[in-house]
């Protein structure tokens, strides 16, 4: 992810979670937009650090600026191959340790739920590299790392089962 995609993202969380527009977040909202953007909570110490509770400054919550500031940094030093790793993981909800026909296409439904299965059938062959009716993770990371994978990158963070899986079902499968 490059700075402006990872700036377009905090922007797009921020607005996401500023309920009633305010034009900053409550310590919930920050939460909430934190999780949006990386799958997991944030600790009380960050938290804490980004907006201290009873702040004496009289501030009452994390302006978009600040907030930025501190989520692209965040976002520029995540590590590709883990984000890749927990995106599999989120679609791989049995721990099977690869994807199936139906898992992809349950993926697919929640964000082209107008596809046509035969589509969904095509793309699944072109992923499973050796014919096995498996997407391995080696077929899935070798799929996310080519150079046309970014739109499909941003379309799984929209997906409700991979937003569900890491937004509170850890697991302890490993991919």
């Amino acid at each position: 992810m490059d700075a402006d995609a990872a700036l377009r993202a905090a922007t797009s969380a921020f607005l996401d979670y500023d309920c009633g527009q305010k034009g900053h977040l409550l310590r919930h909202e920050l939460r909430a937009a934190h999780l949006a953007l990386f799958g997991w909570n944030i600790s009380s110490l960050e938290l804490d650090s980004l907006l201290p509770k009873g702040a004496e400054d009289g501030r009452v919550g994390l302006a978009l600026p600040e907030f930025a500031s501190a989520m692209v940094s965040r976002l520029l030093a995540q590590d590709p191959d883990d984000v890749i790793r927990r995106q599999f993981r989120a679609l791989d909800t049995e721990c099977k340790g690869f994807l199936s026909l139906a898992d992809l296409q349950e993926a697919v439904e929640d964000v082209a739920p107008h596809m046509p299965h035969v589509t969904t059938r095509l793309v699944f062959s072109q992923i499973d590299s050796d014919g096995d009716g498996r997407v391995s993770y080696a077929d899935f990371y070798a799929m996310m790392t080519a150079p046309h994978a970014a739109p499909l990158d941003a379309a799984l963070h929209g997906t409700q089962r991979f937003r569900r899986t890491l937004h509170g079902q850890h697991r302890t499968c490993g991919a």
